[in-house]
């Protein structure tokens, strides 16, 4: 007796809306060591939006960013990012990240290093000079990030951040050394930014 044959197919994929929040967490629980850095974190911030985080030093800003892009270590509860797990590959060319320190190669120019960022994000020269401008550093670009003022180079790393057109840019301290004109463009990021992203901003202080 013969029966029937077909050839079984995978699963759909999940079908990720444009409507899933710019980042989604429930139960966010960060251990380290023996203890608790994030107790239970439950947040939501819809796509277009600038959210902002505030709170003493050691209560876990920084933790929570690194939990968001998906490079802290001992992370429990659900994460999503655009529709995505936190570190998903998906995610790597959507998200711009601006740590505390200098995340620039401080050996190389400033163009050299937005040259670099673009090739790794996929983007050209032209997104590359684009960032530039938009942090005011177009005059500078030849000049070695090392010779530079701190402040200064805290823009090279927003616009290394800024040069792949990310869907969402996490900002850790991202005012800190800055002088007040460009402090006053990332205040007003969604008036000065938007020909190069759609921000969703979530800086530290």
């Amino acid at each position: 007796m013969s029966g029937a044959t077909g050839t079984a197919r995978a699963p759909a994929s999940p079908v990720i809306t444009p409507s899933a929040p710019a980042i989604s967490a429930r139960g966010l629980r960060v251990r380290r060591g023996a203890d608790d850095v994030l107790h239970g974190v439950s947040l939501t911030v819809p796509r277009g939006q600038i959210a902002g985080l505030f709170g003493p030093s050691g209560s876990g800003k920084t933790t929570l960013m690194r939990a968001l892009v998906g490079v802290q270590r001992g992370v429990s509860g659900s994460v999503q990012v655009l529709g995505h797990a936190a570190g998903s590959a998906q995610l790597r060319r959507r998200i711009g990240y601006v740590t505390q320190e200098t995340s620039v190669y401080l050996d190389l120019s400033v163009a050299e290093n937005l040259r670099y960022f673009a090739a790794l994000m996929g983007a050209g020269a032209e997104d590359a000079r684009r960032a530039l401008a938009a942090v005011g550093l177009t005059e500078v670009a030849e000049r070695p990030v090392h010779a530079l003022s701190g402040g200064q180079q805290v823009r090279v790393s927003l616009a290394a951040a800024l040069v792949g057109d990310p869907e969402l840019l996490v900002l850790d301290e991202p005012t800190v050394g800055l002088d007040p004109s460009c402090a006053a463009i990332c205040g007003r990021c969604s008036d000065v930014l938007p020909a190069i992203a759609g921000p969703c901003w979530c800086p530290a202080t």
